[in-house]
């Protein structure tokens, strides 16, 4: 996936200057917002080969994983997305991310 190839490249600052020269954060930020939190709401079983709003949520979530690594954190922590998302979107999206397991479960250095 794109989002998962720009925060593989985001590992050095001038990669990251250059993905933000590129535009590239516009792009993850459309992803983002198409978001939809009722969908894990509703508590209906769902997978990415029969739900397109679960393919968007997924891409939403690496997304945000992408947009982290752009701004320069080492690892990607469930805090540094609940920052991200509390200010991108609307606070529940944020609270709701808590309760997922995290994207990276390694040791955060930033």
């Amino acid at each position: 996936m794109a989002a998962q190839t720009v925060a593989a490249f985001a590992v050095d600052e001038w990669l990251q200057t250059n993905l933000l020269h590129a535009g590239v954060l516009w792009h993850l930020i459309l992803f983002v917002f198409q978001y939809d939190y009722t969908l894990d709401e509703s508590g209906v079983d769902t997978s990415d080969e029969t739900n397109t709003q679960e393919v968007s949520n997924n891409l939403a979530r690496l997304s945000i994983e992408a947009v982290a690594k752009l701004a320069g954190f080492k690892c990607v922590c469930v805090c540094v997305c609940v920052c991200v998302l509390w200010t991108l979107t609307s606070g529940w999206c944020a609270v709701s991310t808590l309760s997922r397991e995290p994207l990276y479960s390694g040791q955060c250095i930033n």
